[in-house]
């Protein structure tokens, strides 16, 4: 009877031993496991972004007009970086300006060289909160918290 302990107690402590094993070993592949959902999240993550449509300056290029009640704006976005543009606001002319956009990010920024009227000084800069850029119209929230969508003419 003491024999048959003995040899239960030696099968018990084996089996003990293939659990821990197994035990480790599944401790290991979990952490294995999860270590390579972290990197496909991080993949994910990566690509996802990179996937994103773009607010890329080649986008804008064109011309373009934003029109209310009370006023229109008149952009023509060049390739190049340069842009030109004129506000009628009560049918009057009030501004006649050129100078160099870009985007970054979501930011469209105008670099004003010239206004025609005077209104706006050489070397003023701004930027827009570019929404959406679509291939026929493009929103913007202005800086006065305003948005404002422009339709392509060219």
């Amino acid at each position: 009877m003491g024999r048959i302990n003995l040899w239960r107690c030696w099968e018990w402590s084996m089996a003990v031993q293939r659990l821990r094993l197994a035990g480790r070993q599944l401790i290991v592949l979990l952490v294995q496991s999860q270590m390579r959902a972290v990197l496909a999240l991080i993949v994910f993550c990566l690509t996802s972004c990179a996937g994103l449509p773009s607010m890329s300056q080649s986008r804008l290029v064109g011309e373009w007009r934003y029109e209310d009640k009370n006023q229109s704006c008149h952009y023509v976005f060049k390739s190049d970086g340069t842009f030109k543009g004129e506000v009628v606001y009560h049918a009057k002319l009030i501004s006649k300006f050129s100078g160099r956009w870009s985007v970054a990010g979501a930011a469209l920024h105008y670099n004003y060289i010239h206004d025609a009227l005077g209104r706006i000084p050489a070397g003023t800069v701004d930027q827009d909160k570019l929404l959406t850029v679509r291939k026929e119209f493009f929103v913007i929230e202005a800086a006065d918290g305003n948005q404002r969508k422009y339709l392509r003419i060219r």
